[in-house]
């Protein structure tokens, strides 16, 4: 089957026969004041038909009004004689046409109660295929027969209304097999395409020839079309046939059939499908168009079809059909403009937009189909005068139907079946919902609780006044060790796709990933271990602002918002909408912005890379780079200082790019970013690296309180604040001032211990999946003082996943104050020590990074408590410690440096001495080599005397 475009389709719907298809000039606008309203029925429910003319144009239209505040009026999508018009894969084609007055009678014999309707999407004349993604009851009909996106009407599980642009992405997911897209629903298998075939093709079988592999699904619950939804792989062979109406076919060939021949009968499957831009909430119903003509009130006729693509006669005059609702969404509009007679001339896009604006408040308005196929009833009655004379049989309508009575579903309600100690204040939970079908394991870790090891036996040993102790009950609590959660990198490196678009692969399975090289760390000191970030499954590149020990490991450029946890360097956590702002400075004052960290270099990009991506740039010879030496320690949320020791332009070709040795930065830039560092920067020159971090929304306040039941609140920002056109909030109080890890989430579900849904400011949607998923979140009462880490069990029969609303209901449960959703799906992993808690072993796939919990970890260095003028800031490799003054300390002092380290009983262990150069540059290193782990008071001194005191925890 060709799959059409937008030009040149002959047998579409709208393209009128004995109609010039050459421009017409747009008669003059007309205003509101020429519109009179001769009539007005009313109908059920409160909605009316209306009619409203125009002598002098002259028009005849005819709307009907829906009020969207009384929750008895539904949507319903009808397509054609109820199923699905296509062609399958040896050529036959299944027409599928009906007239609108023939669908209402059809659907009321079923047993609904049809309020009023219209004709909807464009179709291909010859068959019926619509252009457009359809949808009715949850179930996808067919993915549409157009190569490019256009507006749909669409409907939620609440009954809201919403227009927007479809671009819709789907996939299948095989455990360790992994991912593949899924080409289409309901149409022709074309080579190494996988398809999509349910009960909405009428017929058993999908009409494929031999040279392929199928598997026959059943669903294992309702899922959801912008979501995901279970599948028991029930058989496979070349082709096969569905039985029921919940049984599904996945065809593949090639590539694809390559992929499905990794299944077996038995095993679970899952597809996801993803509309990219729509309202994050679960879709039940939807319906296309051609030309998003109202936007925010505003005519964007014009605006519309230069991106969804010419219909060749916008700018004539012919029948036409639309949808619209105001802005408060209490009413919404079924719009038909007679047309192709004296009574009526019909009206062009731009005037059609007019009217809905002016006329009747249309905040929102999608074009539909037209012409011949401009149809309105009111229950079985025709409301206007169809051109044809008669209605034209076409390919979908979209109904507003008296709501039937229905049965309410039971909240999430979970019961803890066990309980387990893990380690000392860790304790392992196993929840069950069994109404939906939900299960997790859940970690709850007391970060106030003293861990499993201390660093006396005797508290009363503890030294003397030198060491700054004051008291027994301080002495007690300086043995107390915090537990400490580390961000893994998979083989401590990332992900990433070079400049020629080749995938340089870093994933891994976590259990594999949890000892160390030397034998510091093994996999039986973890606490708890699970997945982190969502990632490209090509490359492994994570999707969002990442950071490890202080150093941006990835900063994606396609989208610098990320919903994460991120931890201070007393590891506290936080959770929020983080927005990061990079730029440099050159030492002559220019600056430019950098486009991201550790990615692709596209054109006029500024790109910085460290050692993250391993030895050598991924980039091309078409740019220049230059070499950076930190000249104090690197950090988020300020500003660094580098020393520029190499500058390369115009790489030789086939030579790549810079090599990068440990702790050094390379700065490369194409096209105008290129110039930037040819004209700008020079070596031995100082340039200077600012980062800001700020929230993405609101900016709520981290002081908490406490309701009466108990469960945590927290006071958000002032109602009043303003958020600028990127909303995006500058101040960010509640944020640490220097965060040592961070890890991009999807999305935010719980903050100040309220539920977060798609439409407060500061949910932002990072490929969050709606329906049952396996899940893996994580968050943390209202003081902090106990984080938690929550893990969908398994994926079986009778455990087919977790709805977000039952992960909110869970954290619920657990007074959570903020909770952030991590990737799920089937990367989803729990583990504690050596056993993997939620999966078996042969069931473990490849991650990208991770959160890990240990009492005990030897790169980790924290000031007890946080000193006010100084940070201690650990190198990646753990060898080595930075003491960083800030400016008003450092003015303080005079002369040479000296700082002493002394152990808790009192004796000094290490003495170092600095000369001005590292006062001046606000820095003290020292290495960490030679200390073992433990409690230290750390003196610094100048010339003077003391400068300042405080203890350093180095755990080991």
């Amino acid at each position: 089957m060709k799959r059409l475009g937008h030009r040149g389709t002959m047998g579409l719907a709208l393209l009128f026969l004995g109609i010039s298809l050459q421009g017409q000039s747009p008669a003059p606008k007309s205003s509101a004041a020429d519109f009179e309203r001769v009539d007005s029925t009313s109908l059920q429910n409160g909605c009316k038909i209306i009619h409203i003319t125009n002598s002098d144009e002259p028009w005849d239209i005819y709307v009907a009004e829906i009020d969207l505040s009384n929750p008895d009026n539904q949507f319903r999508v009808a397509i054609a004689n109820g199923r699905a018009a296509w062609i399958d894969g040896l050529g036959n084609t299944y027409s599928s046409r009906e007239t609108l007055a023939d669908m209402i009678a059809r659907r009321e014999a079923a047993g609904e109660e049809v309020i009023a309707a219209i004709n909807s999407d464009f179709f291909n004349m010859a068959n019926g295929m619509q252009f457009n993604v359809t949808a009715l009851k949850g179930i996808i009909a067919s993915t549409g027969i157009t190569a490019d996106p256009h507006a749909a009407f669409y409907s939620d599980q609440a009954g809201e209304a919403f227009i927007g642009m479809v671009r819709h992405k789907q996939k299948a997911a095989l455990g360790k097999a992994g991912e593949y897209p899924i080409h289409a629903i309901n149409m022709a298998r074309g080579a190494d395409q996988l398809i999509l075939y349910n009960s909405k093709i009428n017929q058993a079988g999908s009409g494929c020839n031999q040279w392929g592999l199928e598997l026959l699904l059943q669903a294992l619950d309702s899922g959801l079309i912008n979501g995901v939804i279970s599948y028991k792989v029930i058989d496979k062979a070349p082709l096969v046939e569905m039985q029921a109406p919940d049984q599904v076919i996945l065809s593949g060939h090639g590539k694809a059939r390559v992929f499905l021949d990794k299944a077996e009968t038995g095993d679970l499957l899952r597809v996801y499908n993803d509309f990219e831009g729509l309202h994050k909430s679960p879709i039940v119903e939807m319906v296309g168009g051609w030309g998003h003509i109202v936007k925010d009130g505003l005519n964007r006729s014009v605006a519309a079809i230069e991106e969804e693509g010419s219909m060749i006669h916008e700018n004539e005059r012919h029948p036409r059909s639309a949808i619209g609702y105001n802005k408060s969404k209490t009413k919404l509009y079924l719009v038909v403009v007679d047309g192709r007679s004296k009574l009526s001339a019909g009206m062009n896009l731009d005037e059609l937009a007019n009217f809905m604006i002016e006329e009747l408040g249309v905040w929102e308005g999608l074009n539909f189909d037209g012409g011949g196929s401009t149809t309105l009833m009111a229950g079985s009655t025709t409301v206007n005068n169809p051109s044809g004379g008669t209605q034209r049989a076409i390919a979908n309508a979209l109904l507003v139907v008296n709501k039937a009575p229905a049965e309410e579903e039971a909240a999430p309600v979970f019961e803890t079946q066990s309980t387990e100690a893990i380690a000392a204040g860790a304790k392992l939970m196993y929840e069950v919902d069994p109404a939906h079908g939900a299960a997790a394991w859940v970690m709850e870790l007391d970060r106030m609780q003293p861990g499993s090891q201390t660093m006396a036996e005797n508290a009363d040993q503890l030294g003397s006044a030198e060491t700054g102790y004051t008291s027994q009950s301080e002495k007690e609590a300086a043995l107390q060790m915090k537990a400490h959660v580390s961000h893994l990198l998979i083989n401590d490196r990332i992900g990433w796709s070079d400049a020629f678009n080749v995938a340089h692969q870093n994933v891994g399975l976590l259990s594999e990933n949890l000892s160390s090289g030397d034998g510091s760390q093994t996999r039986e000191d973890v606490i708890v271990a699970v997945n982190a970030s969502a990632f490209n499954t090509t490359s492994g590149a994570i999707d969002g602002l990442s950071v490890k020990d202080g150093y941006i490991a990835s900063y994606t450029e396609t989208d610098h918002v990320s919903p994460s946890l991120c931890f201070n360097q007393s590891n506290d956590p936080f959770i929020a909408n983080l927005e990061l702002n990079l730029s440099v400075i050159a030492e002559n004052g220019a600056s430019l912005a950098v486009n991201n960290v550790n990615g692709v270099r596209w054109l006029d990009y500024l790109t910085l890379y460290n050692s993250y991506i391993g030895e050598k740039t991924p980039t091309n010879r078409w740019g220049a780079e230059l070499r950076l030496v930190p000249s104090e320690a690197p950090y988020l949320n300020g500003v660094s200082r580098f020393r520029v020791t190499e500058k390369v332009a115009d790489q030789a070709a086939g030579s790549g790019g810079m090599s990068i040795g440990e702790g050094e930065y390379i700065l490369s830039g194409n096209s105008a970013a290129y110039e930037f560092i040819r004209d700008q920067v020079n070596v031995d020159e100082e340039i200077r690296i600012s980062s800001q971090i700020s929230h993405y929304g609101t900016d709520p306040l981290k002081a908490a309180t406490a309701r009466e039941d108990g469960s945590p609140t927290g006071l958000k920002a002032n109602p009043a604040t303003e958020i600028d056109a990127g909303k995006t909030l500058k101040a960010a109080s509640g944020l640490p001032d220097r965060i040592i890890s961070s890890v991009p989430g999807t999305g935010i579900v719980m903050l100040n211990g309220d539920v977060l849904d798609a439409g407060d400011p500061n949910f932002y949607d990072k490929g969050l999946v709606l329906g049952k998923d396996l899940r893996t979140a994580v968050g943390y009462n209202s003081d902090k003082s106990k984080l938690y880490f929550f893990v969908s069990d398994a994926f079986t029969e009778s455990h087919t996943g977790m709805e977000l609303a039952g992960l909110k209901a869970l954290m619920k449960k657990y007074r959570i104050l903020d909770g952030l959703c991590l990737s799920g799906g089937f990367h989803s992993t729990m583990i504690t020590g050596d056993r993997l808690v939620n999966k078996a072993p042969e069931e473990e796939t490849s991650i990208a990074n991770a959160l890990v919990l240990r009492y005990l970890d030897p790169t980790h260095v924290s000031l007890r408590p946080e000193s006010a003028g100084i940070t201690v800031f650990p190198n990646p490799a753990g060898e080595m410690v930075y003491f960083d003054l800030d400016q008003a300390l450092a003015a303080r002092v005079s002369g040479a440096l000296c700082i002493q380290l002394y152990d808790i009983g009192g004796r000094m262990v290490k003495s170092m001495e600095y000369g001005t150069g590292a006062r001046v540059a606000r820095r003290l290193n020292m290495p960490l080599h030679e200390m073992e782990g433990g409690l230290y008071m750390y003196r610094i001194l100048d010339e003077k005397g003391l400068v300042k005191q405080g203890k350093l925890m180095v755990t080991d």
